[in-house]
């Protein structure tokens, strides 16, 4: 039988496979964890916030990053200092235009695509 999604998958552009992996992601945490959804693609002068949750310890800042395969290499490997700089500008951004203080964490979601499985999560605390 022919497996559609592996297809689809295959054909999608960058922006969209993104946009798919950010929606698996955000299902797999809420699944998973005792979290809530509230923001998704968040954009700031200083960058982007992938995914925001509301969690019993307060509020989680979720950087996911997804691939096709591991040809492009580890997928932890693009989480780069500049990378969590602007992350860490965003934070703030948000923060100071949403008025939400709450004690926050922030969080790399690492994705990869298997044909055939579908996604493999591994999620990592970040340490300012």
């Amino acid at each position: 039988m022919k497996d559609f999604l592996t297809d689809s998958v295959s054909q999608m552009s960058r922006k969209t496979f993104g946009d798919f992996a950010e929606q698996k992601a955000a299902d797999y945490l809420q699944q998973v964890l005792p979290w809530n959804l509230e923001g998704v693609q968040l954009h700031f002068r200083e960058g982007e916030l992938d995914l925001v949750f509301g969690s019993p310890e307060g509020v989680e800042f979720v950087e996911v990053k997804a691939r096709r395969s591991s040809h492009a290499g580890n997928v932890v490997e693009a989480l780069t200092a500049q990378k969590l700089r602007k992350i860490w500008k965003a934070i703030a951004a948000y923060r100071q235009s949403s008025g939400d203080f709450r004690p926050g964490r922030l969080h790399f979601l690492a994705m990869e695509y298997k044909k055939g499985r579908g996604f493999g999560f591994d999620l990592f605390q970040v340490e300012r």
